[in-house]
């Protein structure tokens, strides 16, 4: 109780300059992260040399870097630099376990892989990952049964087949811990069961670690190097990301009209 009671005490003690408090306005006004550079508490607890001393400090940085996900979700904005924190991996099921498909060679050879179509795309499959479904039902709809193919049966081309070896799956985004990315579009969604809101589409820095779907589109940013490519479908969350925000601010332009002797 007695420790708070001083800081009011100091609070209250403070004389703050006619010159100070302009710049600390002008800042406000120049500064769209103002709140989160130079807090209330700084404000109220330095006197003006040790004001000043803190916002050489803060506006002397090249970059104003955000961590906490209400501030990167409160200050982020399109052609924003995010640095991935973590790894982004996603994948895509090429080819399921039991996914049918048919034979569209004939096949005698019991050494031979079948060549089997699954619908869009057709695969050589070794015969020890194949069965043949057995259906029974309306329109023999529901299979009851998946018996191994024999080695010396014959695979007649249209035989329905499934597959039974393991899971197929291709990578489809891959964005390693510390990866470089350019804010494209911060989505504007409000419904409240949206997965989209607060969600940010990042185009990432074109590396070797890299994978992403490519749009033919380049992007220049204001951080130098050109970012190649929009993820399609892949949104990131602030919690996802580290926020880094180019220093626009002319503090020392701001400092000097009020204070020409730089004291």
């Amino acid at each position: 109780m007695k420790g708070s009671q001083d800081l009011v005490g100091k609070i209250e003690s403070i004389k703050r300059s006619a010159n100070m408090r302009q710049v600390l306005a002008d800042l406000a006004n120049a500064d769209p992260m103002y709140a989160f550079n130079v807090p209330p508490r700084m404000v109220m607890a330095y006197s003006d040399k040790q004001l000043k001393s803190y916002l050489d400090e803060v506006y002397s940085q090249e970059f104003f870097v955000f961590e906490d996900p209400n501030d990167i979700a409160k200050y982020a904005k399109p052609n924003d630099r995010v640095i991935k924190k973590g790894v982004k991996e996603l994948f895509e099921t090429v080819l399921a376990h039991d996914q049918e498909g048919k034979v569209t060679e004939r096949n005698t050879d019991s050494q031979k892989k079948v060549s089997v179509n699954f619908g869009n795309k057709t695969y050589l499959i070794p015969r020890d990952n194949l069965r043949i479904p057995i259906k029974k039902g309306f329109i023999n709809t529901k299979v009851i049964e998946r018996k191994p193919i024999h080695q010396t049966n014959a695979l007649n081309r249209g035989v329905v087949v499934s597959y039974a070896g393991k899971e197929i799956r291709k990578t489809t985004l891959y964005v390693p811990h510390k990866s470089e990315g350019i804010i494209m579009h911060i989505s504007t969604n409000t419904k409240t069961n949206s997965p989209l809101i607060g969600s940010m589409f990042i185009a990432w820095l074109d590396t070797e670690n890299v994978i992403q779907h490519i749009n033919e589109t380049t992007h220049r940013s204001d951080y130098g190097p050109i970012f190649s490519g929009i993820v399609h479908s892949y949104w990131f969350k602030p919690n996802e990301l580290k926020l880094i925000v180019k220093n626009k601010v002319p503090y020392q332009q701001i400092y000097s009209t009020q204070f020409e002797d730089g004291v």
